[in-house]
Order: C-alpha cells, then sequence, then structure tokens
C-alpha cells in the first residue's frame, strides 16, 4: 500500500530555540492529538519539526502514529510547531521537513512516489495552516488529491 506522507502543525505551543523546543515537546499532552489513542508512552507522531529547524522524533517511522484520525494506518506524518495561518514556517523549518521525506526515500521507507498532502485535504481541520499549505504546495510530492 502506498503510504501517504501528512503534513501537520501544532497550534499549542511555539518553539523558537534548541533550548525550549525539547521541553515543550516532553511536556505535552499528547492525548489531546486523536481522542481515541490513549496511553502512549511515546509521542504519537511520527516526527515534528520545531521553529529552531530541528527534526524530533516521535514514534518514528516504523509505528503507526495518532494523527489523523482514519489514516493514521496508512500514513506518516510530519508535524510542524506552530501556527501557521497567518505567518509561514521558516525555511529551516521547511527544509528540514523536506530533508526529511528524501531520507526517508534514500531509505527505501517511503516510496519514490510518495505523496505529501495537508491534514485539511482529508479533515475538516485548520491543519496545516494556509501559509504551511501553500508552502508545501511547491514540493514536487505535494498533491491537490489524495
Amino acid at each position: 500500500m502506498q503510504k501517504l506522507m501528512f503534513v501537520i502543525t501544532l497550534f499549542f505551543y511555539v518553539c523558537a530555540c534548541d533550548e525550549n523546543c525539547p521541553e515543550i515537546i516532553k511536556r505535552s499532552d499528547w492525548t489531546d492529538i486523536e481522542p481515541r489513542s490513549v496511553n502512549y508512552f511515546i509521542i504519537p507522531i511520527p516526527f515534528l519539526i520545531g521553529g529552531d529547524g530541528n527534526i524530533y522524533e516521535g514514534c518514528g517511522w516504523n509505528r503507526e502514529g495518532a494523527h489523523t484520525y482514519g489514516y493514521n494506518k496508512k500514513s506518516i506524518s510530519i508535524a510542524f510547531i506552530g501556527n501557521f495561518e497567518e505567518k509561514a514556517a521558516s525555511d529551516e523549518m521547511v527544509n528540514a521537513a523536506y530533508k526529511l521525506i528524501l531520507c526517508g526515500k534514500s531509505q527505501g521507507i517511503l516510496r519514490e512516489n510518495v505523496r505529501v498532502i495537508g491534514a485539511k485535504q482529508v479533515r475538516n481541520v485548520l491543519s496545516p495552516g494556509v501559509q504551511l499549505q501553500n508552502q508545501i504546495k511547491n514540493w514536487p510530492e505535494w498533491v491537490a488529491t489524495p
């Protein structure tokens, strides 16, 4: 089965530096992400991108995440930390996320023809935000219809 690559956002905080991103990620209440997911001992999102441009690994490539209800089994997500309705994500964030996709392809975890979509394309949500959605549309892997 071809996996989708979802781009989502976590609106609860913005982390802009190396010092506070790991702390924000650690102290977050992950049960709010997917209400049907309880008793997680790890972050239920495969990867997170901090405002510092760093990639933080949650459940990684090989575990099912809990990020986009109805799509968790057939997708992997990259969560950008912040609100991107009115403000675009930094170039560092966007570049880090794209490098992660290329890494997944080079390791054979993602197929060469992986499709990237924003969560709002399949659910009635704001994520990933208007500005970030416009940014990921520039990626060759982005598709209008999953």
